[in-house]
């Protein structure tokens, strides 16, 4: 196991930069209404890590057994013109 792997924050508390961010988290957690959330940003930025924190707030160990998948997508403004 990779080092940075071992030291990830694991829970919503742990993650200290982004605090508003994170606050706003806790409490659409705690909530129970939870809408769809999209996530972009650059690589390295802690997205895979503040997802996983809340979703582990929300549904405990089983959080575990998930599968993040990654997809590219091509944006087309003028579809005759784009290849498949």
């Amino acid at each position: 196991m990779l080092w940075v792997d071992k030291h990830r924050p694991r829970q919503l508390a742990q993650l200290d930069y982004h605090e508003p961010l994170t606050n706003q988290l806790q409490k659409m957690a705690t909530a129970g209404d939870f809408p769809h959330l999209l996530f972009f940003g650059p690589t390295g930025a802690g997205k895979k890590t503040r997802i996983m924190a809340l979703l582990r707030e929300l549904f405990d160990a089983g959080v575990e057994k998930l599968k993040i998948d990654h997809r590219d997508f091509k944006v087309c403004l003028f579809p005759h013109s784009c290849s498949s």
